[in-house]
């Protein structure tokens, strides 16, 4: 019975084969993994959004008021940085600009927005 065994020739792969195999599997993965980081580190994180939509809230919000005056607001480890320049082709408008930054001193999101003043009450 041993001898019918030994005799009986089973189809396989060779060692170089299933190397060659697991060599073109590693350099797709690891193309993936290349693809999945950038992916990640240029996409939108929480982050960013959350710097975005409180950007356009607080210049929303600041664009009705007559309160002229540059601020730094520190909000939920973000710093909000208020500032308002005057138009010198356009006396009667200023120019309000937000800007988030995160701990790390980078920008998440910038708003400008152009706001009618009034000279007189300034004055």
């Amino acid at each position: 019975m041993l001898g019918k065994v030994i005799h009986i020739k089973l189809k396989s792969a060779t060692l170089v084969e299933t190397i060659v195999a697991l060599l073109i599997l590693m350099i797709s993965f690891s193309a993936g993994m290349v693809i999945y980081n950038r992916i990640l580190s240029t996409g939108i994180n929480d982050l960013k959004m959350k710097g975005e939509f409180t950007v356009s809230v607080i210049a929303d919000s600041l664009q009705h008021t007559k309160v002229f005056q540059n601020q730094r607001i520190q909000k939920e480890g973000l710093s909000y940085e208020l500032s308002y320049v005057n138009d010198q082709h356009h006396p009667g408008l200023t120019l309000l600009k937000v800007v988030c930054v995160s701990e790390d001193n980078k920008q998440l999101a910038a708003s400008s927005r152009l706001i009618e003043n009034n000279e007189k009450e300034q004055d």
